[in-house]
């Protein structure tokens, strides 16, 4: 089964990644959760068995509660991914309140759906929206935890307890920021540097 994800499922590309990004940004996240649009056929009806699907997700689309100060305290998890608004609608045909997902994200809602993209870092104006994984730890307050996926406040497509043994959302820092929820990488001692040789090059070639 691990050689089968790590060579057909393509895993050893996530992990190198992983690894890389985590040592230009100081962490870095894969998020695997289990997606029923994936893997092989279920019958003949086109449905999917499901499979675990493998997402490098860069620090700035984590969000977590900064004011722990270690990572491992913090009891919930935001992740931002970026995909298709059809085929997301179609794979939620209806939020948790029994609006239309579709209608939601139709013309009539595009002006304030383009504002939120504007506003999260995604591209106006196209088919790719964001969409937001949210999972809580199981603790003394949430005792079962919690898993809600949202478009925005107005689009809630599932919220349950945490249907994962943990959260599906894995860390990765080469070192840790001391007393806060940041990693930490050598990588960025080297930043100070490399901007007062940007500055001498710059010069020289000014002068020349």
């Amino acid at each position: 089964t691990l050689e089968w994800l790590w060579k057909i499922r393509r895993l050893n590309g996530t992990v190198t990644r992983w690894v890389d990004q985590a040592l230009r940004y100081g962490e870095a996240f894969v998020f695997a959760p289990w997606n029923l649009a994936i893997g092989p056929p279920a019958g003949i009806d086109g449905r999917k068995q499901g499979d675990i699907d493998f997402h490098n997700v860069l620090p700035w689309h984590v969000f977590r509660d900064e004011a722990y100060n270690d990572f491992k305290q913090c009891p919930w998890v935001c992740v931002r991914l970026y995909e298709n608004r059809w085929d997301f609608a179609a794979q939620y045909p209806a939020t948790i309140t029994g609006e239309s997902t579709e209608s939601l994200m139709s013309s009539a809602n595009l002006e304030s759906d383009t504002q939120l993209q504007v506003n999260d870092g995604s591209k106006p104006g196209t088919d790719v929206c964001s969409v937001y994984y949210f999972f809580h730890k199981p603790t003394a307050a949430v005792p079962q935890g919690r898993e809600v996926l949202f478009r925005n406040s107005g689009c809630v497509v599932l919220d349950t307890p945490l249907r994962y043994s943990g959260i599906p959302v894995k860390r990765l820092a080469p070192d840790e920021l001391d007393d806060t929820t940041s990693g930490y990488s050598t990588f960025s001692d080297v930043l100070a540097a490399q901007e007062v040789s940007d500055g001498i090059e710059s010069s020289i070639s000014s002068n020349i």
